[in-house]
This record gives C-alpha cells, sequence and structure tokens, in this order.
C-alpha cells in the first residue's frame, strides 16, 4: 500500500492534511500528484466555505442574542442592567467570568454592580478593593478614561489585571476590559476574566466589541427612557405643587402644601422652605418636613425662627437666584458642619426664590449621602423656585390687597364714625348753648338769694344752686365732646407716666375697696416707658380721660362676674412723633357693634349706671390734643383703649394771680336777645352797683353805644351775646371797635373758644357771679391804672 500526504491551504493559511491510501503497487506519477495537489486546493476551499459559514451562522446568531438583549437592556430598570449584560456575555460568548462596573458620575468613580463567576451571577463583592475604582485608576479605571479596549493575554507577565481574582477563586490569567460608552457619555466597564492565559481569541474580542456597541446603544436609549420618566415625574411633582399652590393665598399655606407635595411624590430627602424679610434683612423658617427636623433641632432653628442674613451660608448667591450645591458637608469649612454630619446630613441643596428684582426666600434641600444632588436635581429646584416666586408674588400681593381692602373698609367706618360724632357734636352743640342760655337767670337769682337776710331763702337758694351745678356738670361733660381747641389756648408739658401715677392714686378706691368689697380682686398694674419724652396738652383733660378709661375697665371686669381681673397701664413710643398711653382690661369686652358706636355721645351698655359721655369726652380731648383713640376689643376676652399723642415740647407757663381791685361804678350796655338772660344780668351788675342798660338785639345796641357816644356819656364797657339774629356778637364787636376803644365782653353757651376777633375777653354761660366780676377787672384794670 502507498500513501501520500498533501496540505490543504487557502492563500497562506493551512486548514488541514488530505491524506491518500492507495493498495495497487504501481507508483504515483506526476499526473497522479497533480490530481492529488488539485483535491487537496478544492478541499481546502471547501473546508474554508464551511468554516466562514459557520463562524458567519455564528455571528448571526450572536447578533440576534445581542439584538434581543439589546432591547431587554433597553426596558429593564438601571438596577437590573448588570444581570442581563452578564448573562447575555455568558450565552453569547460563553464567558464563564465577568464583571459588570458601573460609573458614578457624581463621585467619578466605577462601581462594580454585579459578577458572573464560574457561570453563576453573584452579587457584587463589596468588600474587595476592585469593588470602587477611581476614574483612571487601575485597569478598570484607565479603560474608562481613555474610553477604549484593553487586553491583558497574560496578568503574570503584564504585571495588570491579576487584583481581579475574586476570593477563594482561580487566579484570574487574562482580561479583556472593554467601555460601555454612546458619544461623550460613560455607562460604565465590562471585564471578561480568564483563568488562563491568551483566553480570549481575536473572533471573541471581536464579538465582544460587537457586544458593547449593542449594550452601550441600550444603555442609552434606557438612560433617556429614564429621562424622560424622571422628567415626565418631576414635571408631574410640579404641576401638583403649582395647583396646591394657587389654590392658597398665603406664603405659609403655600409653603406647607409644597412641602407635603414633594415628600408624597419624592420621599427620603430633607427640605425646609424660608421666607426672606428685606425690612429684618432676615429669613424665616415657615415649612419643613419631618426629615429636616433633627438638622433644624441641631441647629437651633424652629418653625417661625428668624435666621439673619449674615447667618444664611452663600447669602449673596441665594439672593441672586442662583442654585448652591455642597457635595459633602464634611468638606466644608461652614460653621454648622459638623452638627448636620452628626445628624447625618452629608449633602446640601440651595436654591434662592426670585420675582424680577424682589428675594422672596430659600429653597433648603439634604440627604445622608454624600454627592447626592446631580444637574437632574439643581434642575429640578430652579423650576420649583420659579413656580414658587409665582405663588409666593401672588400670595403677596393678594395679602396686600386685602390689607388696602381691609384699611379702606377702616377708613370708610371711620369717615362714617367721624361724620356721625360731628352730626351728633352739632347737636349737642345746639343743645349746651340752649341750656346754658337758659341757666344764665336761675344761677343769677340763685347767687343773688343765697345774700338775702333770710337764712331759710338762703338755704334754699343754695340748693337750688347745688341742683344747677349738677346740670352745669352734665352739660360741661357734653361740651367736651364737640369743643375744638382754641389755637391761643395755653399748652403745658405733661409727664405721662406722672400723670399715670396721679391717676392710679386718684382712682384707688374705686379699682381697688369698692371691687373687693363685693368679692372682685383686681390687680391693677403699670408699664411705663421711663425714657418718654413730655407732650403738649392740658393736664386736667388727660387726667380726666385717663379717670374715665379706668372706671370703664373696673366696670367692665366688675360686669364679666369673676373674681379675679387684670388692668394694665402702659406708655411707650410709636416713633419719633408720636407717643401712647394705653389701658388694658380683662373685662366682658365688646362686640364689633358696640366698638364701632362706644364714642357716641349717651350711647351706653350700663343702663341707668352711665351716662354715655365717658369715652365721648376722652374723644374730645384727643380731638384737642391733636391726637386720636383706638380701641381693641374681644368679646369676652377684654378691651384695650390707646390715646396717641404727637410729641410736642412747650415751656412751662407762668399762673396769673388774680386781681384783687375794686372797681367804681360803671355804665354797662348789656346785649341779648334772651329778655330772661338781659333780666338777670342785669340785676346782678345792679346789685354790684354798676348802671345798666340793655338792648334785645345788635342793631338797637349799636345805635345806643353810638348815641352815648356823641352825648360824650360813653359807657365803660360792653356785655354782648355772640348769637343774636341780625347782627350777631362777632358783627357788633367791629361795629364797637370802629368808633372806640371801649372794651367789649362777649357771652357764649358754645363757650370761650368762641371768642371773635377784636373782643377783649369772652364769658361761657351760664354766667356767674365771681367769673363776671374776674373778667370786668381784668379788661378794664390796664385802663383804671
Amino acid at each position: 500500500m502507498r500513501y501520500i500526504g498533501l496540505p490543504m491551504v487557502t492563500g497562506e493559511r493551512v486548514v488541514g492534511v488530505l491524506h491518500l491510501f492507495v493498495s495497487a503497487a504501481h507508483a504515483f506519477t506526476d499526473r497522479d500528484m497533480a490530481l492529488a495537489q488539485t483535491l487537496a486546493g478544492q478541499a481546502a476551499v471547501a473546508t474554508e466555505h464551511l468554516r466562514l459559514f459557520e463562524l458567519s451562522k455564528a455571528w448571526r446568531e450572536a447578533l440576534e442574542r445581542f439584538l434581543a438583549a439589546q432591547t431587554q437592556i433597553a426596558r429593564t430598570p438601571s438596577s437590573e442592567v448588570a444581570s442581563v449584560v452578564l448573562r447575555t456575555l455568558q450565552t453569547s460568548l460563553g464567558v464563564t467570568c465577568a464583571y459588570f462596573y458601573g460609573y458614578d458620575e457624581r463621585t467619578q468613580t466605577l462601581q462594580l454592580k454585579g459578577c458572573l463567576l464560574s457561570e453563576e451571577l453573584a452579587p457584587p463583592l463589596a468588600d474587595k478593593p476592585f469593588a470602587v475604582v477611581p476614574l483612571g485608576e487601575g485597569l478598570i479605571g484607565r479603560v474608562a478614561q481613555e474610553r477604549r479596549a484593553l487586553y491583558v493575554a497574560d496578568t503574570t507577565t503584564e504585571g495588570v489585571g491579576s487584583e481581579l481574582t475574586p476570593h477563594d477563586a482561580a487566579p484570574v490569567l487574562s482580561v479583556y476590559a472593554l467601555p460601555l460608552t454612546f458619544g461623550d457619555r460613560l455607562f460604565g466597564v465590562v471585564a471578561l476574566l480568564g483563568h488562563e492565559p491568551h483566553a480570549f481569541s481575536r473572533a471573541s474580542r471581536a464579538l465582544a466589541d460587537s457586544f458593547a456597541v449593542y449594550a452601550s446603544a441600550a444603555l442609552e436609549v434606557s438612560h433617556l427612557l429614564e429621562e424622560l420618566r424622571h422628567h415626565a415625574a418631576r414635571l408631574e411633582v410640579l404641576h401638583r405643587v403649582a395647583k396646591a399652590a394657587t389654590e392658597r393665598l398665603d406664603s405659609a399655606s403655600i409653603a406647607r402644601v409644597t412641602v407635603e407635595t414633594l415628600d408624597a411624590l419624592m420621599p427620603d430627602t430633607m427640605r425646609a422652605l424660608f421666607v426672606y424679610d428685606p425690612n429684618a434683612e432676615a429669613f424665616t423658617l415657615i415649612a419643613a418636613n419631618a426629615d429636616a427636623e433633627p438638622v433644624l433641632r441641631a441647629l437651633g432653628i424652629a418653625p417661625g425662627d428668624s435666621v439673619s442674613l449674615s447667618e444664611m451660608p452663600f447669602a449673596d448667591a441665594l439672593r441672586r437666584g442662583e442654585c448652591v450645591c455642597v457635595h459633602d458637608v464634611a468638606d466644608t469649612d461652614l460653621p454648622f458642619a459638623g452638627a448636620l454630619v452628626a445628624v447625618g446630613c452629608r449633602s446640601l441643596l440651595l436654591q434662592g426664590i426670585r420675582s424680577g428684582d424682589e428675594f422672596l426666600g430659600v429653597i433648603v434641600k439634604g440627604r445622608s449621602e454624600p454627592h447626592a444632588f446631580d444637574e437632574r436635581d439643581r434642575t429640578f429646584v430652579r423650576g420649583l423656585s420659579e413656580y414658587l416666586a409665582v405663588a409666593f408674588h401672588n400670595a403677596a400681593l393678594f395679602t396686600a390687597l386685602q390689607r388696602a381692602y381691609e384699611d379702606l373698609q377702616q377708613a370708610h367706618l371711620t369717615i362714617a364714625q367721624q361724620e356721625r360724632l360731628r352730626a351728633l357734636g352739632q347737636m349737642a352743640s345746639g343743645i349746651v348753648h340752649d341750656v346754658n342760655n337758659a341757666l344764665v337767670p336761675v344761677i343769677a337769682y340763685a347767687e343773688m338769694l343765697q345774700e338775702h337776710d333770710d337764712p331759710q331763702v338762703q338755704q334754699m337758694a343754695t340748693q337750688m344752686q347745688s341742683a344747677v351745678d349738677d346740670l352745669v356738670h352734665i352739660v360741661n361733660r357734653l361740651r367736651a365732646f364737640y369743643r375744638p381747641r382754641n389755637p391761643h389756648e395755653e399748652l403745658e408739658p405733661i409727664d405721662l407716666n406722672k400723670i399715670v401715677q396721679q391717676v392710679v392714686d386718684l382712682t384707688r378706691p374705686r379699682w381697688y375697696d369698692m371691687p373687693q368689697r363685693e368679692g372682685v380682686t383686681i390687680d391693677l398694674r403699670l408699664a411705663l416707658d421711663e425714657t418718654l419724652p413730655p407732650i403738649a396738652g392740658i393736664s386736667s383733660e388727660v387726667r380726666e380721660a385717663l379717670t374715665n378709661l379706668i372706671f370703664n375697665a373696673v366696670d367692665a371686669i366688675m360686669d364679666k362676674g369673676v373674681p379675679h381681673g387684670t388692668i394694665i397701664l402702659r406708655t411707650g413710643r410709636r416713633d419719633d412723633h408720636w407717643v401712647f398711653v394705653e389701658v388694658s382690661d380683662t373685662g366682658v369686652g365688646m362686640d364689633e357693634e358696640t366698638r364701632h358706636r362706644a364714642l357716641e355721645p349717651f350711647f351706653t351698655t350700663k343702663g341707668e349706671r352711665g351716662t354715655g359721655m365717658g369715652l365721648a369726652m376722652v374723644y374730645g380731648v384727643m380731638e384737642r390734643h391733636d391726637g386720636s383713640i383706638h380701641i381693641d376689643s374681644t368679646l369676652g376676652v377684654g378691651t384695650t383703649v390707646r390715646l396717641l399723642f404727637p410729641t410736642r415740647t412747650v415751656q412751662d407757663r407762668v399762673q396769673a394771680t388774680p386781681s384783687e381791685m375794686t372797681l367804681p361804678p360803671l355804665r354797662i350796655l348789656v346785649v341779648d336777645d334772651d329778655p330772661a338772660v338781659r333780666i338777670a344780668l342785669a340785676a346782678i351788675l345792679h346789685q354790684l352797683g354798676h348802671q345798666v342798660v340793655t338792648a334785645s338785639d345788635g342793631d338797637s345796641a349799636a345805635a345806643l353805644f353810638e348815641s352815648a357816644l356823641e352825648r360824650g356819656a360813653p359807657f365803660d364797657v360792653v356785655i354782648t351775646d355772640l348769637g343774636m339774629p341780625r347782627m350777631s356778637g362777632t358783627d357788633l364787636v367791629r361795629r364797637i371797635k370802629k368808633h372806640s376803644n371801649t372794651p367789649v365782653i362777649v357771652m357764649t353757651g358754645w363757650g370761650v373758644d368762641a371768642q371773635p376777633k377784636g373782643a377783649d375777653a369772652a364769658i361761657a354761660k351760664p354766667v356767674r357771679l365771681r367769673e363776671l366780676k374776674e373778667t370786668l377787672v381784668r379788661v378794664l384794670a390796664p385802663r383804671q391804672a
């Protein structure tokens, strides 16, 4: 038997050997050799075609598996991607050992997410040094940084890759590490591990490269889908926040519902909202979630507390509406860094809230792990701040509008009350004038009768005088309500604190002794501002006003029917131009209708015990002092009445000593349209030894005066009523002063403040004998001298 062996070669590649065995005895001829070579060549071509077919089939099947894996990866949550990638490498490439590293952009590290060990998926080897690899370090870090695959055919000779050997396993002798990238984005690194040198052929590496391309594209699709889902979820959060915020019209409610909505949809984050007060240059905490409470406690901040602008970190950037991210609190020099780390807060995100040029507040977020906030978080919090800026701005506008409406409503009520009080004042003025006119003869005759020789007549006159005095007191209280201040009225410097202490002492029987007899204890307290400047006013009027307020406070406590009550008198400054004194009580209080009518004359809730003139008199006093009165009251709780005085300074006035000069008999012209007044005054003046001529109106008085002047027997003084028909007292004064310098005394039922220009003196009705004598002395003494 003869044999011939021929190599099967395609190109420069030997694909096999053709063996020929022949049983014939003849030798191989050249023709036989040529035929054998031809057969070897055809067999080589057929064998190569079969190999390429099988390789193509394997590639096709692998690519089909890659496409299926690509679809699966794209649909897989990021937490499960490692398992899908490793399982695909196992089924498609026959890999028995591999690692999957995911890239964390925040920390710039590659973190082991999955392991394939001995053909079985295993959890990440967290305790191994290669579990977390910084970018650029080691084989895995270099592959990621350079974005290119690296093949270590033999780790024992090349000195890298052997560190990837897992515990209690065969050593890693070859490694093929591939980056998973798409465009500029790095997703991670896949490391194929072999337990023998040169474990990965060029073909298997080529298949692994193809798989890396497919997997990277799938990871990009997964990333984009996740971004879309994340963006949609955050838009939904913003929509819910905006909807909830627009349903509320105050900043505190908006902040609270924002935190609650974010907690429901995006938990595991510390959240706090601060609003900024530009006047105080401070932030106020208005909302925070439960996760933020330990942090706030560590910093000593409670809801409603303020943080000054200087204490807020990154205040300048926040005021510009910028976003500030602190990746790791432990690496900063913030004064409270230690406190935050101690309660588990490692990352911070702060965002200023601005509406146009207006700085409104700050959003503060925190998380327990470092580098916990990425660009998506920053983008979201910027969008949230824009929503909140609009909501806070609208809330501020609504609050301002509501305040303006309340101010307008209050102004309307005040104007209506002032108009009502003005009308009542005019009515009171007419009543006072008529009553005073009617009292002139009564007082005049009563005083004359007191000089009678009969003691019984004197006694009756005294009783009548006493009754008239009571009536005059009532009229004067009514007059105190409407009387304006005379511009020429002298004011004195008043120490409000001293006045308060005087009134407290004067009223002690009313607030201390009398209530105790009825089983009620009233605690009267003083809260006086010792730096209070003096005011300009009339001390007697201020004393009477405070006395009325204390009496009202006592009555309110007694009416409440409780065994204990408190009255507080407080003084203080409102600003540089105003000071106040207020009387607060814990009495029965007032409802709104009562409060609005409290200043009206004759309005009272005390029944027969009250006259309704107390607060009306106080109102008149404050009007004459260019001040104001404010009443705050809650039914069943108590009342505070605040008197507001302007700060003005005056010099102490020197009290004049009444003259004791005795006048000689005078010729006096008395003018009044009321015959009872004329007769009474004439009787008084006759009793004083004067000669009296009377006139019933201004025209007849002017004629009498001018006639006497022409005869050379002028009157020494003229006493005239102010309010008369046709020629008034004012006109008569001008007429008399036009022809002579004769003194003119004006009588008025409206009070001495109504003294007209040119008159020498004014005397209030009802006229009293002593006052009339003193006025005559005052106007005639300079002439007698």
